[in-house]
């Protein structure tokens, strides 16, 4: 998981950092850093994530299509 789902799904879920921060058992500022892409989002964090959450099919279609448009915009 990329540090950039992990932000999208904090958000679709209307986690405020601190609030994910606190469920998920890391500093506020730990998370920023994973958002950001300066630490690898590991799979303990991964885990505790998919307890809070529960991706349903409609935010992994949405992550799967901004994934695709990325990817074109890339290309282009």
């Amino acid at each position: 998981m990329q540090g950039t789902t992990l932000k999208k799904i904090r958000l679709y879920y209307g986690f405020t950092q601190q609030e994910l921060a606190d469920k998920l058992g890391i500093t506020r500022g730990y998370l920023s850093q994973l958002e950001r892409g300066l630490k690898p989002v590991s799979l303990r964090v991964q885990i505790k994530l998919a307890k809070y959450t529960t991706p349903k099919r409609d935010l992994i279609d949405t992550l799967d299509q901004l994934k695709n448009l990325t990817q074109s915009e890339k290309s282009s």
